[in-house]
This record gives structure tokens, sequence and C-alpha cells, in this order.
């Protein structure tokens, strides 16, 4: 398979994969994003794919899981717990919040294990066009003020992407 003109073996997506690119996807834009899933999961695929061309290469969903804050051992909430426990199955995480509905949030949960199994096998198109490399949401102050000093420093620059985002991506220079 071709990736942005380079070659990733058919073995690269595997269920683990797809259920922590899943996860971190909803981790970082919720159930409803469909545009920061691709647009995240490429720039996720784009950034492994060079630690892998540098030295050891850990397999996707380690380096995912180095990536996606809510895989970080000291981050801890009631949603980050739920996300941590969405299964390929659908089966209705343990935390799950009572005053939800996941007969509701199951069929968009599942819509999301498809987005990601599409940007991992290649077959979704990847909204940004191939050119971001960072993206960080408009709602933290930590991920604002991250942006605005690599941009000022000239490191950054908004990436365009096709459809509206969550999140703000950019692209190195």
């Amino acid at each position: 398979m071709i990736f942005r003109g380079l070659a990733f073996a058919q073995s690269v997506a595997n269920d683990e994969d797809r259920l922590t690119l899943g996860q971190g996807m909803v981790a970082e834009a919720d159930f409803d994003r469909p545009v920061d899933h691709a647009a995240l999961g490429y720039v996720l695929k784009r950034r492994w794919q060079a630690v892998c061309t540098r030295g050891p290469c850990p397999s996707f969903s380690d380096y995912a899981r180095t990536y996606v804050s809510a895989f970080k051992p000291h981050v801890r909430s009631p949603r980050v717990q739920w996300v941590r426990e969405l299964t390929l199955a659908g089966d209705k995480p343990a935390s799950w919040p009572e005053n939800l509905s996941w007969t509701h949030y199951r069929p968009k949960w599942l819509a999301t294990l498809d987005r990601a199994q599409g940007v991992l096998d290649g077959t979704l198109a990847d909204p940004c066009g191939g050119k971001a490399s960072q993206w960080g949401s408009p709602l933290l102050a930590t991920d604002r003020v991250r942006a605005a000093r690599a941009i000022q420093a000239g490191r950054w620059v908004p990436a365009r992407c096709a459809g509206m985002t969550a999140n703000n991506f950019y692209r190195e220079r």
C-alpha cells in the first residue's frame, strides 16, 4: 500500500492499532468529528512513519499512546477513563456516564473505528492533504500557547484542511 509516497506494509493496521487510533480520535475530538478524526489519524501516521525511518520502530499503537494525552498515565478524568475502556466490540464502557445513552453513542463509536481503519489502510482521504504535522485544541490554554510560540518562532504555520475541525492543525516549516 502507498501512503503519501511512502510504502507501508499491509501488516501496519491491526486490531490494536485500530482500537488505539479510535480511542485517540474520540479523546482528541469526541465522536462527531470525522474531519478531525481523519486529520489527526494522518498526523499520527506520518509522525510514526518518520520515527520508524530514523531508528527503532515502535508499533503504531505504542507511538500513538506516547503522543495522545489521554493515554498518558498522569492524565486522569472520568472522560479519559471511559475513553480508555472503549472496545472493538462496542461494549459499553464500565465508567460510561449514567446520564448518556450508550445506545445513542455506540453507532458513533463503531463509525469512529471505521474511520480509524480507513486512515490505517489509506482508504480514507486526508483532509489536510498530507500537510498537517501537529494539532492542538483552541480551547486548551496549553495548546494555544504552544502553537503561538511555534508560530511566532517560525516553526509552524496553520495547515489548511478541507472541512470544519474542532482542533487547529499546523504544518512544520
